[in-house]
């Protein structure tokens, strides 16, 4: 039903899906929890609608490459959690004892990346938000290195890095 409501053109045919409160909800199921839509109004949801389509509800996407296909989660995908899972970020890279991992993830994308090779802006632009996303992840400021020693990560807690 829900794919259906994108594709009316009119208040009237929005109007055969119900009221204006059961469409907001069902609208809402396609949005971060942190969005609003305080649409009051068949003519404000078919806006809203409008929006959703453009900005949230894509075809599949068919990229040419991997590099593209990483450019495009990095820079422009709206929703965060599906982000994370096309990206291949996990919880452990948030831990403590997941630095390593998270190192190494990094590591893959950046090669996929070649931003030494392909200087391209968009490509310079989703280098700085993987090191954004891994700085997130490992709790050091943007410039700071990577601890390498293992004595210095703490895997207090059962976590195991692979030793």
């Amino acid at each position: 039903m829900a794919n259906s409501l994108f594709g009316a053109n009119t208040s009237d045919e929005l109007e055969k899906f119900g009221t204006v409160e059961k469409i907001v909800t069902q609208l809402k199921s396609f949005l971060p929890p942190s969005a609003t839509l305080a649409a009051g109004s068949y003519e404000e949801l078919l806006k809203d609608i409008k929006w959703i389509k453009q900005h949230v509800i894509r075809e599949e996407q068919v990229f040419v490459n991997p590099r593209q296909e990483h450019i495009y989660y990095l820079l422009e995908h709206a929703n965060g959690k599906e982000r994370k899972q096309k990206l291949g970020v996990k919880d452990e890279f948030y831990q403590d004892c997941g630095a390593s991992a998270a190192r190494k993830w990094r590591n893959r994308i950046a090669f996929i990346l070649r931003q030494d090779t392909c200087g391209d802006e968009r490509t310079q632009r989703a280098f700085h938000r993987l090191q954004e996303m891994y700085a997130e992840m490992t709790q050091l400021e943007f410039d700071d290195p990577l601890l390498d020693q293992p004595d210095a990560l703490s895997c207090e807690g059962g976590c195991d890095n692979g030793k």
